[in-house]
């Protein structure tokens, strides 16, 4: 078995947690929509180079937010950067540190959610209502880390390689990164055009959310739909194996619907980007193509198999 498989079986099995708590909660209770929205950019970070072909460029992840920490570990990233082997050896004990934390991260994002596995509607509710009023607190102490391990992983680079990387990094997020308050200000971009750009993100991220969430919910508790069994009596009838009945040994099965889906949010990026481009100035044009440097072919990564 691929030795990503037990990391990504937990990944799927905390998006599918946090798909069937969604359902009801916004169906009696709008405000807990927040706590739901605010913790899915935090939750593609973490998964996002682990879900099927992510190493692909697909939407698992943030295009508003940096993506260095997967693209370092890539073997086409790490030759354009001209990589040591010394360097390649402390990016692995690197990478090991920051598993082991994202590790931690998702245990103690699972059990908030867990705990409203076996709660009646409204307490889970309430709870989610709860869980919307730390979300802040708790992107910001999720940013933060990132950030210190951005600042640890360009400790191991030269300024070159540091510069570069990021470069790169524009070229894998593509021109939603505009989304990104340090990319918009190196773009010189207006009030309006920093509107422009948050009603294409905010598209963009509403089609990925409820195309990946569509994935869990007709997968959850044995494929019943969203409309039915669970869902439907706040979660009386939720299977024994877990709040969404997804088991690690259902991978097989879901993972062909998961790719299916990311084809769909690539296709849709794709639309998305071209519009935010087309919205550009001449001159934003240039100093995006300035912020690329040079051309770049990323090489595609056959998913890992089982």
């Amino acid at each position: 078995m691929n030795r990503h498989i037990p990391i990504l079986a937990t990944a799927m099995s905390l998006t599918a947690l946090f798909t069937t708590i969604h359902s009801p909660v916004i169906a009696q209770a709008p405000a807990g929509a927040g706590g739901f929205a605010a913790i899915m950019p935090m939750a593609r970070q973490m998964f996002g180079g682990m879900m099927p072909g992510a190493q692909n460029r697909t939407n698992a992840a943030d295009p508003s937010m940096t993506d260095v920490l997967l693209l370092i570990k890539r073997e086409d990233v790490q030759a354009d950067i001209l990589l040591s082997s010394p360097q390649r050896q402390k990016l692995e004990s690197f990478d090991q540190e920051v598993q082991k934390e994202q590790r931690t991260q998702a245990t103690q994002l699972f059990s908030q959610f867990g705990q409203m596995r076996n709660m009646s509607a409204e307490e889970r509710t309430a709870k989610m209502q709860e869980f919307q009023d730390q979300a802040p607190d708790m992107a910001k102490q999720f940013q933060t880390s990132r950030e210190d391990q951005i600042k640890r992983l360009e400790k191991l680079l030269n300024p070159k390689q540091i510069a570069r990387l990021h470069e790169l990094d524009l070229r894998w997020r593509g021109p939603l990164a505009l989304k990104d308050e340090k990319v918009a200000t190196a773009m010189k971009l207006d009030k309006a055009g920093i509107e422009k750009v948050k009603v294409i993100y905010a598209e963009h991220v509403k089609f990925q959310t409820d195309t990946m969430a569509s994935v869990f919910m007709g997968m959850r508790g044995g494929g019943r739909q969203a409309t039915g069994g669970a869902a439907a009596n706040g979660g009386a009838n939720t299977p024994a194996g877990g709040a969404t009945g997804f088991q690690p040994g259902n991978f097989a099965q879901i993972r062909p619907k998961m790719e299916e889906a990311q084809k769909k949010i690539e296709k849709a990026r794709k639309v998305s980007e071209t519009k935010l481009l087309a919205s550009l100035t001449p001159e934003q044009i240039k100093n995006w193509e300035t912020l690329l440097g040079r051309k770049f072919t990323f090489r595609i990564y056959a998913p890992p198999q089982q």
